[in-house]
């Protein structure tokens, strides 16, 4: 008798295990960070900080042949929804995950199940808010919040005279 035990897993916040039936062949973690640098005068480039970029994840699959279709189907029931997994490694457990890619293979090799790719990519979700500018801090007073003003009648733009229209042309002011 044996014994199968996931190395990596894939869960939901509720730490239910999805596609468990799909194993896993292989992860690849991807931690990386992008550096600022910036020309000096001399030639040389310095860097003074960094960007912490979204982890990565790639599981490469192999669906169960009992129950691959119901297993691919799960997987992007999973995808187009956009849930957030979790996935655990042997080296650590990545939180708030979302299914990036999800390419497959179909070859005569695998003729009775499929080989997947699983990208995972973290997501940080983030709460904007918007809040008004007070009316001194705006600089164009024709765009302040006009929220507080009432009603108002609008103004009839005065009309251009045709002399005006005609002196104000780059046009007219060169062909004539």
């Amino acid at each position: 008798m044996t014994t199968t035990v996931d190395v990596t897993g894939v869960f939901t916040p509720e730490f239910v295990q999805v596609f468990a039936s799909a194993r896993s062949v292989k992860a690849s973690v991807f931690v990386s960070s992008k550096l600022m640098e910036h020309p000096v005068e001399n030639g040389s480039t310095r860097t003074d900080f960094r960007i912490i970029v979204p982890v990565e994840v790639t599981l490469g699959v192999i669906l169960d042949p009992e129950n691959y279709k119901q297993t691919y189907a799960q997987v992007r029931t999973i995808f187009n929804a956009g849930d957030s997994l979790t996935v655990q490694t042997k080296s650590a457990s990545y939180q708030n995950m979302m299914i990036q890619e999800i390419p497959h293979e179909e070859s005569p090799d695998y003729f009775d199940t499929l080989v997947m790719t699983i990208k995972l990519k973290e997501v940080i979700l983030v709460q904007t808010r918007y809040l008004a500018l007070p009316a001194k801090k705006v600089k164009n007073k024709n765009k302040q919040s006009t929220k507080k003003k009432g009603q108002q009648t609008p103004k009839t733009p005065a009309p251009a005279s045709a002399e005006a229209k005609k002196s104000s042309s780059l046009l007219s002011r060169i062909f004539n």
